[in-house]
């Protein structure tokens, strides 16, 4: 696979970036283009504070009016949310040849005269800062002639870049979404469960780590575990007599259990 680096010459290392939004995403992605060794030339946001402090890490001028922004940009980056994504590509003023892309898994391409694309980080992006890393990313183009400089692009910035069309780009986020941001869920729900117990939730880290590591080499259904797996009466009843004033965590565990030991006899 060509480096980093020829990937950036491939791109065109003198194109010029517009990042906007100043959210978690951008906090990632502005920095990462720019250690690359892109040219982000400005960052939008609404606000000023945020787009400054953004910019000063992507070496980039920071506005906060949409007419500040450079009309002669070879590349908009829309780091914004998906039902803004339509009105904020209609603020651009767009010369010929310039690129749109967006970063929502879910959103169709935007409709525009200049090149529309996707550049999807399969990764999550909370309320919390998270490092940019090596994260698996996808892309689709409006054109199917500009697919290849839109990995190129996408290659300066991970290892693995795949090319998905929208529909299988909003199955494969549906997935994203259950694996990633419901499975958090429930180590929130532990979080609290062990906080009324006395215990920490550090203490279940090594487990975490372990079957995500586990995934790494086997299937979901080769890695399972577990009472209800092993169809374990007295250990499920115990559960729930632990749970018993827990309903909500107890009907969660139910409908689980009951969905490992479905899921095993169907092979």
């Amino acid at each position: 696979m060509p480096s980093a680096a020829s990937n950036v010459v491939s791109w065109g290392k003198d194109k010029t970036i517009v990042l906007v939004g100043t959210g978690q995403l951008a906090q990632a992605l502005g920095p990462a283009m720019a250690a690359k060794g892109m040219a982000v030339k400005q960052v939008y946001g609404r606000d000023q504070k945020k787009a400054q402090a953004l910019a000063a890490l992507c070496g980039a001028a920071p506005v906060s009016a949409w007419s500040e922004i450079d009309p002669s940009a070879d590349l908009y980056v829309l780091c914004v949310s998906e039902s803004a994504l339509a009105a904020c590509a209609a603020q651009l003023v767009l010369k010929p040849g310039a690129w749109v892309l967006h970063c929502a898994g879910m959103a169709p391409l935007i409709e525009t005269k200049a090149k529309s694309g996707v550049l999807w980080p399969v990764q999550m992006f909370g309320s919390s800062p998270a490092p940019w890393g090596n994260p698996f990313l996808v892309v689709e183009a409006a054109n199917p002639a500009d697919l290849p400089a839109l990995m190129a692009f996408a290659a300066c910035l991970s290892t693995t870049v795949q090319a998905l069309e929208h529909e299988k780009r909003q199955e494969l986020h549906l997935m994203a979404t259950w694996v990633s941001n419901f499975s958090n869920h429930l180590y929130h729900l532990a979080d609290l469960y062990l906080q009324e117990k006395g215990l920490d939730f550090s203490l279940l880290q090594g487990i975490i780590a372990q079957t995500a590591l586990r995934l790494e080499h086997l299937k979901p259904a080769a890695a399972q575990a577990g009472p209800a797996w092993r169809k374990s009466e007295a250990a499920l009843a115990l559960h729930r007599k632990l749970l018993a004033n827990h309903p909500d965590l107890l009907l969660w565990y139910n409908q689980f259990s009951q969905s490992i030991m479905d899921t095993k006899e169907k092979g």
